[in-house]
């Protein structure tokens, strides 16, 4: 499986329509307990889960059109066809990346819970002041049925089972992306790289309303106050695309939003030329300030 490091889960069935579409196959009558199951389902929003070779995961995905990005991160081991996963960390991104914040998930059974199942110890009354845990964790477990090297069929511990398509390592999505950046620390040096131009990719991501590589870049260090040779900055590259969204996470990343180009131009000047007026709503909103009058 892991020729592939990333994947994307395409499709999922419960138990209970596992039970209906065996009896379905046989050509008998459904158990009671079934009788009403619907079918499996084909997943549409964006997750992938990516694996390193020290033994890392990482498993993220984006919500509500990427208002919301949740990135789950920890540690599998393969044993045969059995992996074990469990998650250590969850970061989160809100409104674009406006607001971000890292929870740890090591302890709490009420967030752990969420994510993972646990089991009461038998015959174990605890005390909290006692410092015992009441509750034991099990991880999550799958066991593969199937796996080549563009596709994957596993049950997990339910008994649930998933099927993931591998990403072409030339087709790595916005989720992966942002995953990849999230889990592994890059120096501001190689995030900061300028081209002949002087544009970072920052300022690219920017330019091109990639709002999903704007927020991996920040996340890896990427100094949003950077400008190119002519004073261009990362602002004034989502003025011109028009990205709200771009404009946000760099304002929350220290990014000027009144940073005068070498043409006099700010990043409101810009949207306003462009005819962006969310843009330049928003930037108005952060406080910027227009250069020029006409």
């Amino acid at each position: 499986m892991l020729s592939a490091s990333s994947w994307r889960p395409v499709f999922s069935a419960k138990p209970d329509a596992l039970k209906a579409a065996a009896a379905d196959s046989r050509g008998v009558s459904r158990p009671d307990a079934v009788a009403d199951s619907g079918p499996g389902r084909f997943l549409k929003f964006d997750a992938a889960q990516t694996f390193s070779s020290d033994g890392r995961v990482t498993n993220a995905f984006r919500l509500a059109r990427g208002v919301v990005s949740l990135s789950f991160d920890g540690a599998f081991d393969m044993s045969g066809r059995r992996m074990t996963i469990c998650f250590e960390s969850l970061r989160v991104a809100l409104l674009f990346g406006l607001i971000r914040f890292t929870l740890n998930i090591r302890e709490g059974r009420g967030l752990r819970a969420f994510i993972e199942r646990w089991v009461r110890p038998r015959g174990a009354r605890t005390s909290a002041a006692a410092g015992a845990q009441p509750f034991q964790k099990r991880p999550n477990v799958y066991a593969w049925c199937y796996a080549d090297r563009s596709l994957c069929v596993a049950q997990g511990s339910s008994g649930a089972v998933a099927v993931w398509a591998a990403i072409p390592p030339d087709a790595v999505t916005p989720t992966t992306a942002t995953s990849a950046a999230a889990s592994r620390p890059m120096s501001s040096t190689t995030v900061d790289e300028r081209d002949e131009s002087g544009e970072t990719q920052l300022i690219r991501a920017a330019e091109a309303a990639d709002e999903q590589t704007v927020m991996a870049l920040l996340a890896a260090g990427a100094d949003a106050s950077l400008a190119s040779y002519t004073s261009w900055t990362a602002m004034h590259g989502a003025a011109e695309s028009g990205s709200v969204g771009a404009i946000s996470a760099l304002a929350a990343a220290g990014g000027d939003v009144s940073a005068r180009a070498k043409s006099g131009k700010t990043p409101l000047d810009i949207a306003r030329q462009y005819e962006r007026p969310d843009a330049a709503r928003a930037l108005v909103a952060l406080g910027a300030v227009a250069n020029l009058t006409s």
